[in-house]
């Protein structure tokens, strides 16, 4: 079909010239209709043409929405750690004497073993094969509203007693680490809602262990 418009928007114009010099020539009485009526095809081929030409693929491609792009200069915010190295446990150095009130805390949790205190390290393992950030949180929890002493003025034990506190599963081979000991009970305890749980969440990293010498 644009072949055919081409065709004839040719032959209009050919025809339109030579109707200047000689309207005879292209079966026309007079210069002025020749010009009139040859002038007026082309002009109409060329309308016909420009409506039925394709769409060329280069303009529907440059509608085409630009992948964003990333320069070495943008920084990206770090990562929260998801695992530390593995954390070894040597019962042979630990000490079982804990505050009477954590003591009394812990114990109401679903221990596999008695809590210890390795390294500046307070352990508590559950009894189950796998640990979730949930039951890491309830552990931390439980210390901490432990050593608040329920409300009283005195805290129920000296603080330092332990800066780290594993959560571990059964067997202590999985679980988390928080960073912070009982200053960060006190920070924990000024904060309300999901603020609190969001601190001790940051402050959470999982981790593998390896227990030994346990008896």
């Amino acid at each position: 079909m644009e072949t055919i418009i081409t065709v004839i928007a040719a032959v209009a114009g050919i025809a339109f010239w030579v109707g200047l010099i000689n309207p005879k020539w292209v079966f026309m009485p007079n210069r002025k209709r020749s010009s009139a009526i040859y002038f007026g095809v082309c002009l109409l081929a060329a309308i016909i043409g420009s409506m039925v030409a394709p769409v060329a693929p280069k303009a529907v491609a440059d509608n085409k929405p630009q992948p964003a792009v990333t320069t070495a200069d943008q920084t990206q915010p770090a990562a929260k750690p998801k695992e530390q190295l593995t954390t070894t446990i040597d019962f042979s150095e630990a000490a079982n004497q804990l505050p009477p009130a954590l003591s009394k805390a812990l114990g109401k949790l679903n221990l596999t073993v008695k809590p210890v205190i390795y390294n500046k390290a307070l352990v508590v393992a559950f009894n189950f094969d796998s640990i979730e950030e949930l039951q890491a949180t309830s552990a931390i929890q439980s210390v901490c509203l432990s050593y608040f002493n329920h409300g009283e003025s005195n805290r129920a034990w000296k603080a330092s007693l332990f800066d780290h506190i594993y959560v571990t599963n059964d067997i202590l081979t999985k679980g988390y680490v928080f960073q912070g000991g009982e200053s960060s009970c006190d920070i924990w305890g000024k904060k309300a809602g999901d603020s609190g749980d969001q601190y001790l969440s940051e402050n959470l990293t999982r981790s593998r262990f390896v227990a030994i010498n346990m008896k």
